[in-house]
This record gives C-alpha cells, structure tokens and sequence, in this order.
C-alpha cells in the first residue's frame, strides 16, 4: 500500500496537468452516480431495452440464439419453433 502511495505522489508531482484530469473525471463521476446512479455502465441492466417494443423482439431472439448450442448450420437455432425448428 506504501509503493501505491508512493507512486500517486511521484504522478501528481511529475504532471500536474494529468492529475487535474483524474480529479476531474473523479468528480464528474460522483456528481453522475449521485444524480443518475450508475446503472448506465452496468452491462447486464437490460430493463431499458425490454420497456422498448420495437427493441424487445430483437433482444430476446438474440439471447435466445446467445444461449443456444454451437451447431451446423450456422444459425440454426434449436427448439425455436418447436417442434418445426428453423
């Protein structure tokens, strides 16, 4: 923990303007995540996509066939259309 505290001082000291960067991007985030929350940066929050019609028959036919077996040929998708199959 020492060497990591070090190493910040040597950063901060060799390039002030980089550091005001970080304090920068560090702020904007807490300001985002206190007025917003960070759902946004959460790859598995889908809810935005499923309240969209349009957007909701295409996202579970591609998790559908995401979850499905590799198989010949490509994009086969078994039990879709069961028992007809595609």
């Amino acid at each position: 923990m020492k060497k990591l505290f070090e190493g910040i001082k040597r950063l901060v000291n060799a390039s002030p303007r980089l550091s005001y960067f970080f304090l920068s991007v560090s702020l904007i985030l807490v300001f985002y995540q206190i007025r917003y929350g960070l759902t946004f940066f959460d790859p598995t929050y889908v809810n935005w996509v499923i309240d969209n019609e349009e957007l909701a028959s295409g996202f579970f036919s591609f998790t559908y066939f995401r979850q499905g077996d590799w198989s010949f040929p490509i994009g086969d998708i078994k039990y879709y259309f069961y028992p007809l199959g595609t």
